[in-house]
C-alpha cells in the first residue's frame, strides 16, 4: 500500500509516473517465500545464474529472459525517464483513476488497478 500511496502522490506532480509489479517467484524453501521483497535484485543487476542467485531465483532461459527485460527497462527509465522498450508491451504512465502497473515475471503485461480487491480493502485504513 504505501508503494502505490507514493505511486498515487507522485503522479500528480510527475505525470511520468510508473509503477511495476515482480511476480517472479523465488523456488528457495520450497517456494515458500513467493515473490517476495528483494526477488528483482538479481534481476535487475545481471545476476542470473551466479552462486547464491540461483539458490534465490532460479536460473534457466526464463529467468534470464526476464533478467534482460528488467535490465533493459531500468536502463530505459535512467537514460530518459521511461521504462518502456521494445521487449515489453506499451507501458502506460500511472494514474491514481487507473493504476496502470506492468507486471513482470513468467509474462509481461500492463495491468490496470492489479489487487484492486485488496487494494480497495486497505482504502479505510490508510487514507
Amino acid at each position: 500500500m504505501p508503494a502505490i500511496r507514493l505511486a498515487e502522490a507522485q503522479s500528480v506532480h510527475q505525470p511520468a509516473t510508473f509503477a511495476y509489479l515482480y511476480t517472479w517467484e523465488s523456488p528457495a524453501l520450497g517456494g515458500r517465500l513467493g515473490a517476495c521483497h528483494g526477488v528483482v535484485v538479481p534481476f535487475a543487476f545481471g545476476l542470473i545464474g551466479t552462486k547464491g542467485a540461483d539458490f534465490f531465483v532460479g536460473s534457466g532461459p526464463e529467468a534470464e529472459a526476464l533478467a534482460g527485460c528488467t535490465m533493459d527497462a531500468w536502463l530505459s527509465f535512467a537514460r530518459g525517464g521511461d521504462p518502456g522498450h521494445p521487449g515489453l508491451p506499451e507501458w502506460a504512465a500511472f494514474e491514481p483513476g487507473a493504476r496502470q502497473t506492468m507486471i513482470l515475471g513468467a509474462a509481461r503485461e500492463l495491468a490496470s488497478d492489479p489487487y484492486s480487491a485488496e487494494r480497495a480493502a486497505w482504502d479505510g485504513v490508510i487514507p
